[in-house]
Parts: C-alpha cells; structure tokens; sequence
C-alpha cells in the first residue's frame, strides 16, 4: 500500500486529497486513523457517521466512485489550527447517470493526531448535490 508522507496536518492532508484526486484511495486510506470518525451531512445519500477506514471506504468512496466521474475535491485554501484543520473548497464532476455536472462548494474540518485523521465532518451544500441526479 502506498502511504502519505510524514510533514505537518496541512501537509499530510494536502497530499491525502492530492492522492484521492488521482484515483490513489489506498494513499489516502493510509492517512486515516484506524479509529475515524467521518461525518456526512443529513441529505445526502451517505448521511451520518462512518467508523473506521473501511467504513468511509465502503459507505463514502466506492459509492461516490460509482455515482460520479471525473470527481475533483478542489482545494481552494486550508485554515491551520494544529490539530483541527479546516479544507475549503470544492467538489466538482458529472453523475454518471443523468450526465450532469456540478461544482459544490465545501468545508471539510478535520481532527489529526499523531499525523492521522482521526475524525471528519463534511460540510456541503447537500441539496446542490442531490439535484446533479435529476435527468
């Protein structure tokens, strides 16, 4: 398995979501915690809360792998608060069913110990990503 580096949380997350943009999830399986919590927001279709890396992987990544192409997380700017990182930016790609593209802002804040994540809430503007569904 391929891992994330060592470097600081803004480092180690820069190259996570680097990674998950180049289709490399092991990488990015490999910067989690094997204890993670990752929050979905009520309204979308992977609400709630997912433990471990194999629930994320299973629950959040493989179905958002199979629902979209040329899924994009565009990181516009992180906000350091050593532990607690905050990633701003945006989701962009097409559903593969209906065709439709759409560019969704995000803030995803994340808790790191020991330069693993150990916990992520997702925030995004569900009702924009649902509507990508319709024909």
């Amino acid at each position: 398995m391929v891992a994330i580096g060592k470097g600081t949380n803004v480092e180690i997350l820069e190259n996570a979501y680097d990674a998950y943009n180049r289709g490399e999830i092991d990488a990015v399986l490999s910067s989690f915690d094997e204890n993670i919590e990752w929050i979905e927001p009520d309204g979308s279709f992977s609400s709630g809360i997912h433990r471990g890396p194999d629930a994320v992987l299973n629950e959040i990544f493989l179905p958002t792998m199979e629902s979209f192409e040329d899924l994009e997380a565009k990181i516009e700017r992180f906000v350091d608060g050593g532990d607690t990182i905050v990633a701003v930016g945006r989701f962009a790609g097409t559903a593969r069913e209906s065709g439709n593209s759409f560019d969704v802002p995000f803030a995803q804040v994340v808790d790191m110990k020991d330069g693993k994540v150990t916990k992520c809430v997702n925030n995004t503007d569900t009702a924009a990503m649902l509507r990508v569904f319709d024909a």
